[in-house]
């Protein structure tokens, strides 16, 4: 799964919480 935390981060702040990379 290449899903950088720029995306991420972009796309959603949630998910980046959840992702937390």
């Amino acid at each position: 799964m290449l899903t950088p935390h720029r995306t991420i981060e972009g796309a959603n702040p949630q998910l980046q919480k959840r992702l937390s990379f």
